[in-house]
């Protein structure tokens, strides 16, 4: 008798490191395969959208970047499988209702928020989280990501899933946010030295990168 392979979604508990591992591969191929944030933060709603954690939003802010924008957040949506980039050219700490925000919590606390049960959340002081309900969304985390350059930066996530997130995928997930920063950490550098080149070479300046080989760039005028 062959015995059947069994998918993830018919068995999301058995085996939470099997699916741990997939996960990592998967997320290390799409960060070496593109030098293109917006292009690796869909594959990471796409892998985090099938896995067990059933994400649909992703939203990931930097911060400082170059002097012409002081931040840039990226907001990826499993409704349209899409990334909205905004910059922020008086950074994060002038937005709108940055006081309130998730953002404000991880960066002065260093540690991670999570706001489950987000339909039984009737008085919030934060915007963000009633337009989260209103969407449908029952679960959110955010969790910092630490630079080597000492910032902190943040990743969040966001599920419609009826019981929000399963711990046991939680867990995991939180095991590979080391992973995570260092693939946005590289991102944020190679998008970093696109901007400076063009802000003193030139709109018509670029880059051209050996993938895998964070540094090696050549400028091409």
């Amino acid at each position: 008798m062959t015995k059947r392979r069994v998918c993830d979604s018919e068995a999301p508990y058995g085996d939470p490191g099997m699916h741990l591992g997939r996960l990592a591969l998967g997320l290390s191929d799409s960060a070496a395969a593109s030098t293109d944030a917006r292009a690796v933060i869909r594959d990471i709603g796409r892998l985090l959208s099938a896995a067990t954690l059933r994400v649909d939003r992703i939203f990931v802010s930097a911060q400082p970047l170059h002097p012409a924008f002081r931040a840039r957040t990226y907001l990826w949506l499993a409704d349209d499988d899409r990334v909205r980039v905004i910059d922020w050219p008086h950074g994060l700490k002038n937005r709108p209702g940055y006081l309130a925000s998730p953002d404000h919590h991880v960066h002065t606390t260093r540690t991670e928020l999570r706001v489950p049960r987000l339909q039984d959340v009737r008085a919030f002081r934060c915007d963000l989280y009633g337009e989260l309900r209103a969407d449908g969304f029952t679960d959110y985390l955010i969790v910092p990501l630490r630079f080597g350059d000492g910032t902190i930066n943040t990743l969040s996530i966001a599920t419609r899933r009826r019981n929000g997130f399963p711990e046991v995928a939680l867990e995991g997930f939180r095991r590979l946010v080391g992973l995570l920063t260092v693939i946005l950490e590289r991102l944020v550098a190679l998008e970093n030295i696109d901007i400076t080149l063009r802000t003193y070479l030139g709109g018509a300046s670029g880059t051209r990168r050996s993938v895998g080989r964070p540094g090696a760039v050549t400028i091409r005028r």
